[in-house]
């Protein structure tokens, strides 16, 4: 608000006093200490820290109210979830100052729910803006569809594009396609990318163009009609791995909701961010070693923070209760952020799980599968096991000949016993070896193709 003031500078503060009296002037160098400079004997404002508060906020009311008197007057705050108390008991003091003595201002007020660091005083602060009987409108912006965010791309002004001679893909970036792909085509898997990692967040999708644009993978090109239109480079984003295209401000913002998490919501997280698809609360729990009760509330924390997001995963004729990250991006975001140690640790943890859970069904499924992708981006398959949803392992990328025996020690707990094959190496050694040699093929690449 102080930097708004400054920046009218000249044509707001030309006659300050036809708008407050100097009294209340003194009140607002509080904030504009400049006014001082050019009205050196205002009155010394109360040192009173109580009555101070009221008086300031009674000052800038009076002077809202004053610009209002020449024109409407719309006041814009960002960002509402990152005030602190003294600004919402500001805004709050300007509602009920409105409500008493109406004037022709807008509060206009965005605020992100979620998980924040001052999100505690908000549901109150909320409840108490609306008992001042000021008119209020509340609006609930949800992220885009993905027909919208077909519709948003396709606004943008490309450039026809040709498929490139000798070129043995589609130009939508998926290999043995079987031929080129129309211009359409491209854009239509592009904009499909897109709601893949972003699931049509706004922030995440503006700022995903932009650094497309930096990264040259998306150019502005002259075109022969002597206008301008964007060329897609799908070539290029086919080659680049999708977790090297996460904005710097994309970035920043996952890190700092990050680290607003519990340890034990964080261990959730990057459970969820290594199993990938189709995640269960037991899955999360087990994998991230919780108990029940500590798991639900790290569950909850998540879902309140809107780092995991609540869906239907229905099997034949269950639908059962599952969970999913909003948007790949979050979860590869969430990955790089867990560090290849954790990632490790996590990854055989993964397999161990899975390897029970076939242990627990031998009568339906007479051997083991192979093991859990290490990398955690390939989807999950499903099958029906005792009337609950389980997530079985992709197909194995790793070595076919490895074979795991599980067996019960004294305790009763089942324990890794090497097989066979694995000889003398332990099981964090093959571990390794096989995360250094899929390491190319960690990340999604581009667009999937869309079916003909």
């Amino acid at each position: 608000m102080c930097a708004g003031h400054r920046h009218r500078g000249p044509t707001c503060w030309r006659a300050p006093d036809d708008l407050v009296s100097e009294v209340w002037l003194a009140e607002l160098a509080r904030l504009l200490p400049e006014l001082r400079d050019r009205y050196p004997d205002l009155p010394v404002p109360s040192t009173d820290e109580a009555l101070g508060h009221s008086r300031l906020f009674e000052a800038v009311a009076r002077l809202l109210q004053g610009w209002a008197a020449r024109r409407p007057l719309v006041l814009f705050l960002d960002d509402m979830q990152w005030a602190d108390t003294a600004t919402l008991d500001l805004l709050l003091y300007l509602a009920q100052s409105l409500a008493a003595q109406p004037a022709p201002i807008l509060l206009l007020l965005n605020l992100r729910t979620g998980a924040d660091p001052f999100s505690d005083p908000q549901p109150t602060w909320l409840l108490a803006l609306k008992r001042t009987r000021i008119a209020l409108t509340t609006l609930v912006l949800t992220p885009l569809t993905k027909e919208e965010t077909q519709h948003f791309v396709q606004a943008f002004v490309w450039a026809e594009q040709q498929p490139e001679a000798g070129n043995t893909s589609s130009t939508d970036g998926c290999p043995d396609s079987g031929g080129p792909s129309t211009f359409r085509e491209v854009l239509a898997a592009f904009a499909d990318w897109l709601y893949v990692q972003t699931r049509g967040h706004p922030f995440y999708l503006t700022e995903t163009l932009r650094e497309l644009l930096e990264r040259e993978i998306i150019v502005p090109s002259f075109q022969q009609n002597g206008t301008w239109g964007l060329v897609l480079r799908s070539g290029v984003l086919e080659q680049t791995p999708a977790g090297e295209l996460i904005p710097a401000s994309v970035r920043e913002l996952i890190r700092s909701q990050l680290g607003q998490l519990t340890p034990p919501a964080w261990s959730l997280l990057v459970a969820g961010a290594v199993l990938g698809e189709g995640l269960t609360f037991e899955q999360l729990s087990r994998v991230a070693q919780l108990e029940e009760e500590t798991g639900l509330q790290a569950l909850e924390e998540l879902l309140r923070a809107g780092l995991l997001c609540e869906g239907n995963l229905a099997e034949e004729a269950q639908a059962l209760d599952g969970y999913s990250f909003p948007g790949e991006m979050m979860r590869e975001g969430v990955y790089q952020e867990a560090g290849a140690t954790r990632q490790r640790l996590v990854q055989r943890r993964v397999s161990l799980v899975r390897q029970d859970e076939v242990e627990d069904d031998q009568g339906e499924q007479t051997r083991l599968p192979h093991r859990a992708p290490l990398d955690g981006h390939a989807p999950a398959e499903t099958r029906k096991r005792q009337g609950r949803r389980v997530v079985a392992p992709a197909a194995s990328r790793g070595r076919r000949g490895m074979r795991w025996a599980l067996a019960p020690d004294a305790c009763g707990v089942l324990s890794r016993q090497p097989g066979t094959s694995i000889g003398e190496k332990t099981l964090l050694a093959a571990w390794e070896e096989d995360a250094a040699a899929q390491a190319a093929s960690a990340s999604p690449r581009s667009p999937p193709r869309r079916p003909a």
